[in-house]
């Protein structure tokens, strides 16, 4: 079937919220475009095939992006770069977030793209900021023809509720009831199948859309390689706990917002909305370690576990600091990274990661 897609078209570059403060998650930056590497030259074919006289992307980039701007351009420049025509691009992020800082780095952007692309730099770009969360309606009825969102949909709309059972944990584990686990799945559900309508209303048919987010193999939603860097979190805070640093009921009623879904729940809910035709679903792991995928040496260890207690101390310490308070940050991420350090040197650790191509057809 061929989807033809208006000669007017609107690009929008959407940012995720909650962009973290602190360190700049360089490692965890580098994960990411590993597993995102491959999606380059395809979404980059995509976009110049589906616009013509004007243009526009919609990128949401993850928070480890919004905390680089560079990195968060990364993939705007390919889509550009891709579709020579005028193109508007909007960034939307929860209303908290800071634009500014974003659009402060705009010009620097636009020179090393003029200097790249040298005397073919033709067309008009134009940047928005849409504040509001993107499981709400955000834009017009078919003003939009691409979609990218960039590892962030894994994070949920909210904690889900009825999960006080899931006592010592901060995210499912093993041990979770399994009232939790379906509690987790239900609010998965609700919010995806939310995101999935709004962007069908807001796309025009045949528009594009490429989403990128963690997920996992398994079809166990507790299984290792979804929730094992969680679950060391939480040893670090219940060791705490049993110190008497933290208070067990602050960690028994904390929970991290987040599922990583597995390919059959994605396209469960995909079917269920009905607008959308998954084009090609890629999987990709990288160990948690991105300088080697074997075993690390001993070497290699310090800095790894480093690195990886440091961008996801940029990704947790807002939820973190804003249930435990921040005092306790410090000690918290220093324990984490010990534990994680300790675990890398016996064990082969990955996250797993989705790249999934879709056209809207209705």
């Amino acid at each position: 079937m061929k989807h033809d897609v208006k000669r007017k078209t609107d690009q929008q570059l959407k940012v995720m919220a909650d962009a973290p403060r602190g360190p700049s998650c360089t490692r965890k930056a580098k994960h990411s475009s590993c597993c995102m590497i491959t999606a380059k030259g395809d979404i980059h074919d995509k976009a110049d095939k589906r616009t013509s006289h004007n243009g526009s992307l919609l990128q949401q980039p993850s928070k480890e992006d919004m905390h680089r701007r560079p990195g968060l351009f990364f993939w705007t420049k390919h889509f550009v770069c891709g579709v020579r025509a005028h193109q508007d691009v909007y960034l939307n992020d929860l209303p908290g977030n800071d634009f500014n800082t974003i659009f402060r780095s705009l010009p620097r952007f636009l020179g090393n793209l003029k200097n790249e692309i040298g005397s073919g730099f033709g067309p008009c770009f134009f940047f928005t900021g849409t504040p509001g969360s993107f499981y709400d309606r955000l834009f017009a009825t078919e003003s939009l023809h691409f979609v990218h969102s960039s590892y962030s949909l894994h994070f949920l709309s909210k904690v889900p509720e009825g999960i006080e059972s899931n006592k010592r944990n901060i995210y499912m584990a093993s041990t979770s009831p399994p009232c939790v686990v379906k509690a987790y799945y239900d609010q998965f559900q609700t919010d995806f199948s939310m995101f999935l309508k709004y962007r069908s209303q807001e796309l025009v048919t045949g528009g594009r859309m490429v989403l990128t987010l963690l997920g996992r193999r398994s079809n166990d939603p507790t299984s290792k390689e979804c929730c094992y860097i969680w679950e060391l979190l939480a040893m670090a805070l219940s060791d705490m706990v049993s110190e008497g640093f933290v208070e067990e009921e602050k960690l028994n009623s904390f929970n991290i917002p987040k599922y990583t879904p597995c390919p059959a729940e994605l396209k469960t809910e995909v079917e269920k909305e009905g607008s959308f035709a998954i084009d090609r679903l890629e999987v990709s792991e990288v160990n948690w370690n991105a300088n080697d995928d074997k075993l690390c040496p001993s070497d290699e260890l310090k800095d790894g576990g480093y690195n990886v207690a440091k961008c996801m101390r940029a990704v947790a310490e807002p939820i973190l600091a804003s249930h435990f308070g921040k005092t306790i940050m410090d000690e918290v991420f220093r324990r984490y990274r010990e534990i994680i350090a300790d675990r890398m040197s016996k064990e082969r650790t990955e996250y797993v990661g989705f790249v999934i191509y879709f056209t809207k057809y209705l």
